[in-house]
């Protein structure tokens, strides 16, 4: 905080932390603060960052409702086969 401090009202300050006395008073002090993994999500060069994970990858995504209604049928079809005929 004393670098902060130290510094003039008009310079460019940034802190980098999750630690949340540490981000608030950095804030009230006039410094930009930045998350560590919006810090980290920026630093990284675009070649090294991982797509999202709901991003078009070409794969169907389910619907909760035909999951479960997946899930239902798949657990009939097992006590079906645990009956003795």
């Amino acid at each position: 905080m004393r670098l902060i401090e130290s510094q003039s009202a008009g310079s460019r300050c940034v802190v980098v932390s999750n630690d949340n006395e540490v981000f608030n008073n950095a804030r009230a002090f006039g410094a930009r603060v930045v998350s560590v993994q919006a810090f980290y999500a920026q630093a990284r060069p675009a070649s090294m960052r991982r797509p999202h994970p709901r991003a078009s990858s070409g794969k169907a995504i389910l619907s909760t409702r035909d999951a479960q209604q997946i899930t239902e049928a798949y657990r009939k079809h097992l006590e079906s086969r645990r009956r003795p005929d």
